[in-house]
């Protein structure tokens, strides 16, 4: 039987959330036969391929190595290997619905749709959790003349019609996650493709919990958007990077910011005035990280630029 759905894992030494990914999609309700899983390893220091083997009966499943370069190097690798004309894409942590991938397919059946986006949920327990993929969403919408348009779909959980790649693929120079599909989406828009969003399709986040991971997080996304920043300054949702004045600016506004941000969690997820509390100071933790890792990647491309000149100059 044809194959009609394809979806690709990047992974990087997630080994046990990759095997309950795998599980949930061992109990996905389309028939197995009409959908592969493409694995791809990004380099890993763990041994990924035995959990990719002990799925070989239950999934039409196959497995690529490649050398660390990244998420979206990874999922170029996985769309190169890709057999259905329905390519998507989920997280190595993240745990799809029954429903998930016939949802894909027959929305893409149905319509002439090019690229769909799904809701990423997260346990409302976990405080640093649910901010984090609150702060990760929020580039979703941005202001584009006069109305809010989607120009982002975080690639934990999207669809994409194959062909779309014939024209694009995700930036293998960006080897952070949280700044490739940022750019990616971006030109994408640009080009004039409509991004759809679908709640209705929807995977759990199993973010990490630890204080080291949440400042993880941003710390990339912020060396990550540097390099959207320096191809496309007229990104809507980096305005704020748009030069070192409205830098400034922003960085100053980080406590109001924080404000606004643990006053909209509060309300929205129904809070205590307790988690309001936490939710302010681990806002401006999150923000100071994401500063952070933008200027660390603005001043170690400086340096790189720098001793390339000085090695021309001899």
């Amino acid at each position: 039987m044809a194959i009609r759905v394809s979806v690709i894992i990047p992974t990087y030494n997630r080994r046990d959330r990759l095997r309950v990914v795998l599980d949930a999609l061992c109990k996905q309700s389309f028939p197995k036969e009409v959908f592969e899983v493409i694995v791809v390893n990004d380099g890993s220091t763990q041994d990924i391929l035995p959990v990719v083997d002990d799925f070989r009966d239950d999934l039409n499943i196959r497995y690529i190595r490649q050398k660390r370069s990244g998420p979206g190097a990874a999922r170029n690798q996985g769309v190169k290997n890709a057999r259905a004309e329905i390519v998507c894409f989920i997280d190595d942590d993240c745990i799809p619905e029954k429903y998930w991938v016939e949802k894909f397919y027959m929305i893409f059946k149905d319509n002439a749709f090019q690229i769909i986006g799904g809701l990423t949920a997260v346990r409302i327990s976990n405080l640093k959790a649910v901010l984090g993929q609150f702060m990760a969403e929020g580039a979703i919408r941005a202001k584009i003349g006069k109305e809010k348009r989607i120009v982002f779909l975080p690639t934990s959980n999207v669809g994409l019609r194959k062909d779309v790649f014939q024209k694009f693929l995700f930036n293998s120079n960006i080897p952070y996650p949280g700044g490739e599909d940022l750019e990616f989406f971006w030109r994408l828009f640009k080009y004039g493709y409509n991004l759809e969003y679908n709640p209705d399709i929807k995977v759990l986040h199993l973010r990490n919990e630890s204080f080291k991971e949440f400042l993880l997080q941003p710390y990339i996304y912020g060396r990550g958007n540097y390099w959207v920043k320096k191809n496309f300054p007229d990104h809507p949702a980096l305005q704020e990077l748009k030069n070192w004045r409205s830098i400034v600016y922003s960085f100053i506004q980080i406590p109001l910011y924080s404000l606004h941000i643990a006053f909209r969690i509060y309300k929205e997820y129904n809070k205590k005035f307790g988690d309001f509390i936490i939710l302010f100071f681990y806002a401006i933790i999150y923000r100071l990280a994401y500063f952070w890792g933008y200027a660390w990647e603005g001043i170690n491309n400086h340096r790189i630029n720098k001793k390339v000149s000085l090695q021309d100059e001899k």
